[in-house]
């Protein structure tokens, strides 16, 4: 094995001194809406009611449970394809409702107040990654023994099931 073997090379790819910073503008452009949310909770209709009723059960086009509860029975219809997929009915209350109604009982969110909120749990059951603030008005605050930073970069991972968030930051230290 050569001595050159045990010398890591160093490429402009990972230096990041030199980097830009990542400014995300709080716009709610990159933020799915509810047109969108509602559409891909109907492409995923079928994992989505398993998910909110483990007690129901697939019964063709449609799925059946006890109630908005939960409980093992067959008065809660979901229809699972056509022009009426997402919508529901519970023939032993006579209430009835859209996807989001659906997901609203189930978590007792309060419509049409809560609706913010239910947006928020659909779009984390499907997996949307949450906008991380990359800038921050105000000045930073010193973190260490090395001062302020001069530069920080901020990577949202999503790792399984969850999400870290990664803290990069660049110092600029006196030699005296």
């Amino acid at each position: 094995m050569k001595e050159e073997d045990n010398v890591a090379s160093t490429h402009p790819w990972l230096d990041f001194n030199d980097a830009e910073i990542l400014v995300i503008n709080d716009d709610d452009q990159d933020k799915p809406d509810r047109d969108e949310i509602r559409k891909q909770l109907l492409l995923r209709l079928p994992c989505l009611v398993s998910n909110l009723y483990p007690e129901g059960r697939h019964q063709g086009r449609h799925f059946q449970v006890g109630s908005l509860d939960g409980e093992r029975g067959q008065s809660l219809k979901i229809t699972l394809e056509g022009e009426r997929a997402g919508c529901w009915n519970d023939f032993a209350t006579d209430d009835h409702g859209d996807i989001f109604d659906l997901v609203a009982a189930r978590h007792h969110f309060t419509l049409p107040r809560d609706f913010t909120e239910l947006l928020q749990w659909c779009s984390d059951w499907l997996g949307h990654i949450p906008d991380v603030p990359t800038s921050y008005k105000g000045k930073p605050k010193a973190m260490d023994d090395l001062g302020l930073h001069t530069a920080m970069w901020r990577y949202l991972l999503k790792l399984r099931t969850r999400l870290k968030i990664r803290h990069y930051c660049r110092y600029e230290t006196r030699s005296d």
